[in-house]
């Protein structure tokens, strides 16, 4: 462990003094200061254990001047410790008044961080050396969160809206939409017409959860929607925890330049293929797509990886996550944990779209259950390990493919999107057109109905079905 006296050039006395003087002078400067400074961020012990005082005593509303702290220090018996009243009565005469007391606070949690941030990785270091069985890459990745973790919402903007300033921000938001062109979206489109209609594009701040059993094209959507922004709105950050930089990339080459994914995969181009490529490969060139292709991220990651991302690439339009049982979170590993962790998970991939003010798009596994009954399609109760899912997300959409179960479908050829849940519309289906030999999905031709039924045959005991 560090010894405490490395910090000795890691704090301020004169702004700790200044932020408890302020605070004996105006007592309605707490509010200035009350949702970012604890007793602990001071460094000092005589003024921590003045802060511990003085802070309980204005958040329980009661007067506190030099006299009255002096005094409650005194009944615990620690008055002589944090200097006395004549240190108290210092402090607030050479204090000229409170009017710089946020700035002083600022430079207290800077200070304050700075320690811990030193702290923390001096555990690292100590842990490192001597793991006890605790392989080095969870330590470091422990390490990461609790730094990460030093700057949330320090010195983050205040959200607070009084109810007229929030009634004029929602008429100036009426009065641009209003203004739109016929087809103009107020969110970020997909690409899919119906189902921007449906959602009116995909809202900043929102969590959409994309769930479905394997083959139903949860990914296939998800990217799809990412190379939609990426070309046309801004950068989409993606996260594939699944599918390796080679499958991926096929996809992609197969979706954008519409050559067959088999052709792809076997190297087997055919001669109007290669001119296809080369359209491709100027293509992306302009995709302002960047993803990340480690395995097994945890919130904090994702996070950090995003603010990474944003200070070299800009703000992003669009987060895309394949897939959400991939993460892990606190308690990772233990099976009775699970339900808990992927809460967990989803409570701070809905923060991370409220900071980054753009949608996050999450795809998701769904329970085996639906395999054992007779109707394919999902429900909510599908839903794979917690009902916090359900809970956090502002869209929850399950793509579903009947052909995939039924060969002779009338609906081959497409997908049915099932709107579990949407805050802000009503939660009807809608349907796209599936090409999983481009690993796409295309908008369906105005007028599109179902192909007719084809009678199942009976099978007759040979080799021919």
């Amino acid at each position: 462990m560090r010894d405490d006296r490395e910090f000795i050039q890691l704090h301020s006395p004169e702004a700790e003094q200044s932020v408890l003087g302020g605070l004996l002078l105006d007592n309605l400067a707490w509010d200035k200061v009350s949702d970012a400074l604890e007793a602990e961020q001071f460094y000092d012990p005589a003024h921590r254990a003045i802060a511990k005082v003085l802070f309980a005593m204005l958040g329980e509303g009661k007067p506190a001047d030099v006299v009255t702290v002096a005094e409650a220090l005194d009944a615990q018996g620690k008055l002589d410790a944090a200097g006395g009243i004549a240190y108290l009565a210092s402090m607030a005469q050479n204090t000229p008044s409170a009017a710089n007391i946020r700035r002083y606070a600022a430079i207290l949690l800077d200070k304050a961080i700075a320690r811990q941030a030193i702290h923390i990785t001096g555990e690292l270091v100590e842990e490192l050396q001597t793991p006890k069985g605790v392989k080095s890459a969870e330590l470091v990745d422990r390490a990461a969160g609790a730094l990460e973790s030093l700057t949330l919402d320090r010195g983050a903007e205040d959200k607070t809206l009084d109810a007229i300033e929030l009634a004029k921000r929602n008429i100036d938001n009426i009065d641009r939409r209003w203004a739109m062109e016929p087809g103009q979206m107020d969110g970020i489109t997909t690409g899919f017409t119906e189902l921007d209609q449906r959602l009116n594009g995909l809202q900043p701040g929102d969590l959409i959860i994309i769930a479905g059993r394997p083959a139903m094209g949860k990914t296939v959507m998800g990217m799809n929607i990412a190379e939609h922004v990426a070309r046309h709105i801004g950068p989409a950050f993606v996260f594939s925890q699944e599918m390796s930089e080679t499958q991926l990339g096929d996809r992609q080459m197969a979706s954008l330049a519409g050559i067959p994914l088999d052709r792809i995969r076997s190297g087997r181009l055919e001669d109007e293929d290669w001119q296809k490529l080369t359209l491709y490969a100027g293509m992306a060139q302009q995709l302002r797509m960047f993803i990340d292709f480690r395995a097994q991220l945890s919130p904090a990651q994702v996070r950090s990886k995003c603010r990474q991302l944003a200070r070299r690439h800009g703000r992003p339009a669009l987060i895309v996550i394949d897939y959400l049982q991939l993460m892990r979170g606190p308690g990772h590993g233990a099976s009775d944990n699970r339900n808990y962790e992927i809460g967990y998970i989803t409570a701070a991939l809905k923060a991370l779209a409220k900071e980054m003010e753009c949608p996050v798009v999450v795809l998701s596994q769904l329970s085996r259950s639906v395999e054992q009954r007779a109707s394919k399609r999902p429900m909510m109760s599908d839903l794979r390990d917690s009902g916090a899912i359900e809970q956090d997300a502002d869209v929850i959409l399950f793509p579903y493919r009947d052909e995939y179960y039924n060969p002779d479908s009338p609906d081959a050829g497409t997908v049915e999107v099932l709107v579990g849940k949407c805050r802000q519309a009503e939660p009807k289906p809608l349907r796209l057109g599936w090409q999983g030999h481009y690993a796409r999905m295309t908008n369906l031709q105005t007028g599109w109905t179902p192909r007719p039924a084809i009678p199942s045959r009976k099978y007759s005991g040979g080799f021919d079905e």
